[in-house]
């Protein structure tokens, strides 16, 4: 999309992102577990925050999460404020691949 003074916007277009992602092998994230580690580059997210944020239920992140650990783009780690809580924390593998999907 041109932004209205017809100038390109920052950051990488639509189709550059799924590019990169398959010149990556990582077409096989889901746009859930995509939008779940973007949110994790802004900052440390919990299940019940994330799935709020997306508005969808806490095991639909909590999948997206299971699936970024395994790909070691992000960790759980405990909530020191509520030991019932996990935060999703972006690793440094996850984050070269944020930065690198928005164009940064």
């Amino acid at each position: 999309m041109k932004s209205p003074n017809n100038t390109r916007p920052s950051g990488m277009s639509f189709a550059g992102a799924i590019n990169y992602l398959l010149a990556t092998k990582r077409d096989d994230l889901s746009i859930r577990q995509l939008g779940l580690l973007m949110a994790c580059l802004e900052g440390r997210q919990t299940v019940r925050g994330a799935a709020e944020k997306f508005r969808v239920c806490k095991p639909a992140i909590t999948r997206a999460a299971s699936r970024l650990a395994e790909d070691g783009l992000i960790e759980r780690k405990p909530d020191p404020s509520d030991r019932r809580s996990v935060l999703l924390c972006i690793t440094a593998t996850g984050r070269r691949l944020a930065n690198n999907f928005a164009g940064r």
